[in-house]
Order: structure tokens, then C-alpha cells, then sequence
């Protein structure tokens, strides 16, 4: 009755193991892929996006939480693209606005980048920072860390 028990235990226990290696595994995999769009995206903004002028409009308020949070406002641009409609882009990328970015940016040349088949999606390259690369490089170790565990838990 014992080895009975004792061989339902570590069978149970591996596919235990294997579920949540798998899902591991899963959630690397999904990682990847949202680096891999990622990386896509800003080879479309590369490659064929349309670099125009745009100015300050104003500021959206927003409160930013994890570390250093803080709240204020995030720079709202006004660009017109090739078909001559102003637009507005709320630039995330710079993050929350400070004392010293609502001085200096009503001066500051800015120039956004939009494709031209969706003009609404458009971004600043200079206050852009991909992490395209990052998630496919954490990702793609997550993916072999549980590929490992698997070959090795079935051995």
C-alpha cells in the first residue's frame, strides 16, 4: 500500500512540475512575442514613419504610481500629417512633466514621427526608448530556463 502511495506521489508531483514548467514556459513565450511586435513597430516608425513638426498644446494630468511616483502632466503635442487634420498625440514616453520640463519644454523644437496609414499612432523619437530587445532577451531565458527543467525533471 506504501509503494502504491509513495509511486501515486511522485508521479503526481512531476506532473505537477510539468504543468507549471509549461506555464512558465508559456509566459516567457509571451514575452518574446510582445518584444517581437515591439521590435516590428519600431521598425515601421523607422522605416516609414513621417517626421513633422509639432508644439506644446497643453498637459493631461496623470498620476504615476511604483517607484518614484509621482503625479503631474504629460506633455499633449499638435502635429498636422500629410492630410492636413491637426492632431493630438499625449506623449507618454516623456513620462510625468516636472517644475524644470514645464519651463524649458514650450521652447524646445519637437518633432514627431506618425505612419502614414494610421496618422493617430505617432511618437517622439527622442523621448522613445524601445524595450523590444529586453523582453525578447528575458523572455527567451525564461523559455530555455523551463525547456531545461522539463528535459532534466523527465530524465
Amino acid at each position: 500500500m506504501t509503494q502504491k502511495k509513495s509511486w501515486f506521489r511522485m508521479v503526481l508531483s512531476a506532473v505537477v512540475l510539468t504543468i507549471a514548467l509549461l506555464l512558465v514556459g508559456a509566459g516567457g513565450s509571451a514575452l518574446v512575442a510582445c518584444g517581437w511586435q515591439a521590435r516590428q513597430l519600431d521598425q515601421r516608425f523607422a522605416h516609414e514613419g513621417l517626421v513633422v513638426p509639432a508644439e506644446l498644446a497643453g498637459y493631461q494630468y496623470v498620476k504615476l504610481y511604483g517607484r518614484g511616483a509621482h503625479s503631474g502632466g504629460r506633455p499633449v503635442l499638435r502635429y498636422v500629417a500629410y492630410d492636413h487634420v491637426a492632431r493630438l498625440h499625449v506623449a507618454q514616453e516623456y513620462g510625468a512633466v516636472g517644475e524644470y520640463g514645464r519651463r524649458t519644454l514650450p521652447m524646445r523644437k519637437i518633432e514627431i514621427t506618425y505612419l502614414p496609414e494610421d496618422p493617430n499612432m505617432a511618437r517622439v523619437r527622442d523621448w522613445y526608448s524601445s524595450s523590444a530587445y529586453v523582453n525578447i532577451v528575458i523572455g527567451g531565458f525564461i523559455c530555455a530556463f523551463a525547456l531545461f527543467c522539463l528535459i532534466g525533471a523527465w530524465k
